[in-house]
């Protein structure tokens, strides 16, 4: 009376016992604690390994539309910069193919097919003649795109060169990688958590033994010995 309540429950076999220590880890069983230990460090591991292995194989894609685009856009550059290019462009690179030539005044002076009935793209024009800018857009009709604008000075006054490449293709794709490395660490870690369960229960086979032998024992065969096994 006037003494703090406790939750209890009537346990198997036990009697009586406290909801609050059910789930502490001090009642667990070895075979538990070893599972559960092993499952998480290996669910850590594979959490790192999986962001570490995206982030890597993020930037390696990444660093390749840089350098592709780089070299896009140098060959846009200098045709632009030696003829001031007037209507239609070719694209020589297989992948960059939506280029557009603009003026300070944003008037589209020279353009690709594929960007031909498209006015000029709304990007920040680059500070730095000569250097490029590389960034990702969302042009309508054409999708998530890698772009890269530079900066060029021209006969006729300076002139604004883009040369982009949709990348709607790899942002699905980095949805489907992700869901297969969330997918491959839970599987391993429930995986690595049933062999381990099985393994220690395995392992403690013996103990288990012994432990019925000795409560045979007990009060019943006192000259009784205990079996103990190799391992």
């Amino acid at each position: 009376r006037g003494g703090p309540a406790v939750c209890t429950e009537r346990g198997e076999g036990t009697g009586v016992r406290s909801l609050g220590n059910r789930w502490s880890p001090s009642s667990w069983s070895v075979r538990t604690r070893v599972t559960v230990t092993a499952t998480l460090i290996v669910a850590l591991l594979l959490v790192a390994g999986s962001l570490i292995f995206y982030q890597v194989a993020r930037y390696t894609v990444l660093e390749g539309l840089h350098d592709q685009g780089t070299h896009a856009i140098t060959d846009l550059t200098t045709l632009v910069r030696t003829s001031d290019s007037r209507g239609q462009l070719s694209a020589r690179d297989t992948e960059f193919t939506l280029l557009q030539v603009v003026s300070e005044d944003d008037v589209v002076l020279a353009t690709s097919a594929s960007l031909e009935d498209y006015g000029p793209l709304d990007v920040p024009v680059p500070r730095n003649p000569g250097r490029a800018v590389y960034r990702t857009l969302k042009i309508p009709g054409k999708g998530q795109v890698y772009l890269v604008t530079e900066r060029v000075r021209t006969a006729g006054g300076w002139r604004i060169a883009h040369a982009a490449t949709p990348i709607d293709e790899f942002n699905r794709y980095q949805g489907i990688f992700i869901g297969m490395l969330v997918g491959m660490s839970v599987v391993g870690t429930a995986a690595v958590g049933y062999i381990v369960s099985l393994s220690v229960r395995r392992a403690l086979r013996p103990v288990r033994v012994m432990s019925g032998e000795l409560a045979e024992i007990t009060g019943r065969a006192p000259d009784r010995r205990v079996t103990v096994p190799g391992p």
